[in-house]
Formats: C-alpha cells, structure tokens, sequence
C-alpha cells in the first residue's frame, strides 16, 4: 500500500479550514537530515511529519514546502503510520509487534522494539524502532517521535546463524545417534562369543562381578555353574572342527532354553561353559544341572561334566570360578557325565572336614578315594528329586 500524500490538501480540520503548513525552519531541515527514517505521530496514529528518509523508504512524494501539522489538526485523510511502514489498516497489536507508540502514549516513557517494516516496493525491512513522547504545557503526551533503524543485515544473519547452529545441532545429535550405535555394536563384538553368539569371558566377569555385588547388597544366593563336554576332542578328531563347532552352538543353544532370563550364559574358553546363577542356593544349583545334563544328553549332543560353586562372604570372583573349576575337575576325575559341588571353605563343616567331598551315584553313596578329597561335593544325578522353594523348578 502506498499513501498519495496529495491527499491532505484541500481537506478541512477540526477548525474548519485547512490547517497551513507552519514556514521551514532549521529545526525541521535538521529533521530532515536525519539518516534514519523518522516520523512525528499524533495520538491518533496519523503522521503530522516524516523526514526525507522516510518518505523515500514509504514511497511519499516530496511536499511543496517542509512543515509539520500541529497535534490533533490533521485531516482525516492523513496516512497513519501502520499505513506507510506495514502496510496495514489497524495498528500493531500482536505480542511479537507490540506497537511502541500505544507504549508511549500508556507509560508516557520511551519505547524501543524490533518491527517489520515493508517499503514502497513490498519488500522486508528490519527495523530498530525508537518512540519518544513529546509534552505539551501541561505535561501531557502531545504526539510521538519514532525513528526507524533498518537492521535487516543484522536479522538475516541472526536467522542465518540460527539455521546454521539448529543444523549443527542436527548433524551432532546424527553423529551421536550414530557413534552410540557404533559404540554399542562394538561393546556387542567385544562382548559376544563369536563361534556360539553367547556371552564372552569379558561378559561374564562383568556380569560376576554385578551379580556378586547385588546378592551381597540384598543378602541373596547366587550359585556359578562351570560346564565342560566330556571327550569333545575325540569328535573334533573324528568327525572335523566344523562338526564340532556346530556341536558347541547346539549345547549353547540348550543350555540358554534351560535358563531363565535372570541367569547369564557364557562361554569360558573351548568347549567349557559358564552360568551365573541369581538368588540360587546350592540345591537348586543341582537341579539345574541335572536338567542341563539330561537336555543335552537327550538332544544327542553327549555328555557333560559339571561343577558347582556358591558364593560365600569372602569370595571374589576369582575365587568363585576358582571353586567352581575345581569341582568340574573334580567330576572328571571321578569319571566323568556328573555334576560336583564344591563346599564352602569358610563354613565351621568345611574347616571340620577339611574340605570333604561325597560321591552320589544312581546306585548309592561311595567312597571316593583320595581325588575327591578338594572340598566338593557331587552327584551323578542330582536335581531329579524334588528342592525346597526352587526358582529353576
């Protein structure tokens, strides 16, 4: 929209008669002057002076003679200011373009906001806007003095910036998405057996030393679970290492469905296996193996020696897969395809007896002869009877 200043001649006021133009003075060529656009408003939004700087960026032909119309004479046909500089016919009433004119004329203070302004062609500008109320005798708001700073340079850079760090922003949180998901596939590798897709000797320290610490805190059982195949190497020099790799997954396999999902699997080194049993006392250590015993012997995948360890107060995990290694020792010593129990060093028994074993067979108790004295106890079939409050049962 653009105002033909024109307009204002021959209309009346509130007088009756057209108020003339008041003679050029020095004041208002220095207004003139001015760089910045800089306009005098009424309380009515109607412009009673605008420098050349403004008429140029409004598109307001040059007067015939420099004046500025007194307050409250202007005719009703003078352009309002939200006329020339937004192109609009209601003045500024949004929270983002408060109208710093009404501020001036409420608080009778200076204002200062940042608007958008449109020139005589349409096109966006940015501008510092500075309103100042000027007094009359009685010290009441008379008119306004706005001036205008273009800053659009400064809001396109700002904007530019801002796109520039909301895309950095965008291509960080990218890089971490895709870091974290790198780094999790190389915690996943470092972590995994590669042969069976269980986990490695690293996830089962770490996970040891988590169980460890929880069943201490929370005084609760945990039991560790070493497993070996007997004779795994007569079928890798029978048959070939690829058979007998697809023999390790297999029992990996039946040992993870006879777990239940608080239990940890892990392959400890060639054909042994490791579970770490939570909240899982001695007794229901041995069923569990039995039933691993009797999955994979039923699955024709062979037999296999196991040895049990619990935790007691004073083990670290070097001591617990310590005692659950010699107890699978132990049960291949004894012959092999049965489960042992190593005893708890630290109890007032395990002092007494000095570590005293038994061996239980399907057909009875047995001595077992100077091998079986290591502080374990084992049987050829434990689990098949039934176990007090069992959580593998």
């Amino acid at each position: 929209m653009s105002f033909d200043w024109s307009r204002l001649e021959g209309h009346g006021t509130k007088g009756g008669s057209f108020l003339k133009p008041q003679p050029e003075s020095f004041e208002y060529r220095v207004l003139d002057a001015l760089p910045d656009p800089t306009v005098i408003v009424d309380l009515d939004y109607s412009v009673l002076f605008a420098n050349a700087a403004a008429r140029l960026q409004a598109g307001l032909p040059e007067p015939k003679r420099l004046a500025v119309l007194p307050p409250g004479c202007c005719a009703a046909s003078a352009p309002r200011c939200h006329e020339i500089s937004h192109r609009r016919l209601t003045p500024c009433d949004g929270i983002d373009h408060c109208c710093p004119l009404k501020a001036v004329v409420d608080t009778g203070k200076s204002a200062r906001t940042v608007h958008r302004h449109f020139g005589a062609d349409g096109h966006e500008i940015w501008v510092d806007v500075h309103a100042a109320p000027v007094f009359d005798d009685e010290g009441r708001v008379a008119c306004i003095v706005e001036s205008c700073r273009d800053i659009s340079a400064s809001v396109l850079l700002e904007r530019e910036l801002a796109r520039q760090r909301e895309r950095l922003e965008e291509l960080v949180q990218e890089r971490t998405f895709h870091l974290t998901e790198a780094l999790a596939r190389l915690e996943t590798i470092a972590t995994t057996d590669l042969l069976t897709g269980i986990g490695n000797r690293r996830r089962l320290i770490e996970t040891l030393c988590r169980e460890m610490a929880r069943a201490r805190r929370h005084r609760r059982e945990l039991s560790l679970l070493m497993l070996d195949l007997d004779d795994f190497k007569s079928i890798n020099d029978a048959l070939g290492h690829a058979h007998g790799d697809c023999v390790l997954r297999s029992i990996a396999q039946r040992i993870q469905q006879g777990l239940r999902a608080t239990d940890a699997l892990a392959r400890w080194g060639g054909d042994e296996f490791v579970v770490v049993a939570p909240e899982t006392d001695l007794l229901e250590a041995e069923r569990l193996a039995g039933r691993l015993r009797c999955a994979i012997r039923g699955a024709g995948l062979g037999e296999i020696s196991i040895g049990i360890a619990a935790l007691s107060f004073a083990d670290s995990p070097e001591t617990l897969l310590d005692r659950a290694d010699r107890a699978l020792l132990s049960a291949k010593r004894l012959g092999k395809s049965r489960v042992a129990v190593a005893s708890d060093p630290h109890t007032a028994q395990g002092l007494e007896s000095g570590l005293e074993s038994r061996l239980e067979s399907g057909l009875g108790r047995e001595s077992v002869g100077e091998d079986g004295r290591r502080g374990l106890r084992e049987s050829r079939d434990p689990g098949i009877t039934g176990s007090r409050g069992s959580t593998h049962g």
